[in-house]
């Protein structure tokens, strides 16, 4: 469950990011790691930007599979997976506001 949490949070970053530099289907994404430092501090506290000043210093959440994969973020119409649980988002794949290149 954590696994899938995880790559729900992504998947909500991926498609923030999207709406806000405008990337078509199949332009490369960042990377998990990128996605989490700009959005997760956002979600975490409610901030309107990613690096609020006064969050600098506070703790953020990091996008860590609990048996040791690695996300895979894809590109634009690409659901995140995880190298060790798979494609934990598969069933959520109607909920994708970008449209799939499969």
């Amino acid at each position: 469950m954590i696994c899938l949490n995880n790559l729900e949070r992504l998947l909500d970053a991926k498609q923030d990011w999207v709406k806000e530099t405008g990337a078509r289907p199949g332009s490369l994404c960042p990377s998990a790691e990128v996605l989490a430092h700009r959005y997760f501090r956002m979600y975490e506290y409610g901030r309107k930007a990613p690096c609020d000043d006064d969050t600098q210093n506070l703790p953020v959440f990091k996008a860590r599979c609990p048996r040791g994969g690695e996300y895979i973020i894809g590109t634009v119409g690409e659901r995140p997976k995880c190298s060790v649980c798979g494609d934990l988002l598969r069933d959520y794949d109607t909920h994708i506001r970008v449209p799939h290149t499969h």
